[in-house]
């Protein structure tokens, strides 16, 4: 009886539920009003097959953090040729640049078998190099397709997905 409970729960929850997380794991005393949102596309987006997909994860990133109205931000849109996160946050945090911003975004998707993709997003402060918020979504788990989906369909709801994550988490803020 407690097994059919378990799945009948299971069905009527939202696959979301499976794919999706985020954590706050530090309060900022200042409110974060401008962010720095840094796309580690090397990882991802290197082949000339995929390009326009990097273009379509830009452009469905900054649509969705403007319709959520999170902060004020500008996408610093380079190659960062470090597969490491941590090498990449202590080369961001260390330029002068970061002196302008609040929070650095740091967004990392990431392609999982044919068509499904996994973006994680991390907010970092700028002035302590603390964690504030990490968030992700993976289409692959939090998304029930009927009907093959492309991939890029697939990175557009892994991109809402994980800012939807992450704005569960600012509402605290």
């Amino acid at each position: 009886m407690r097994l059919l409970l378990f799945f009948t729960a299971l069905t009527f929850s939202s696959c979301a539920f499976l794919g999706s997380g985020s954590t706050l794991h530090y309060r900022p005393e200042k409110k974060i009003h401008s962010v720095a949102v840094v796309i580690a596309h090397d990882v991802v987006f290197s082949d000339q097959e995929i390009q326009g997909e990097h273009l379509l994860f830009t452009k469905t990133l900054a649509e969705e953090l403007i319709k959520k109205k999170f902060f004020e931000f500008k996408i610093l849109d380079k190659r960062y040729a470090s597969y490491s996160l941590h090498a990449l946050e202590q080369s961001l945090l260390g330029t002068e640049l970061m002196d302008s911003y609040d929070a650095v975004l740091i967004c990392i998707p990431q392609i999982r078998g044919r068509s499904n993709y996994r973006v994680d997003l991390k907010l970092l402060q700028t002035t302590t190099s603390k964690t504030i918020i990490t968030a992700h979504h993976q289409t692959g788990t939090g998304n029930s397709y009927w009907l093959y989906q492309s991939s890029a369909s697939t990175l557009i709801d892994a991109t809402r997905g994980a800012l939807d994550a992450m704005n569960k988490k600012w509402e605290k803020l």
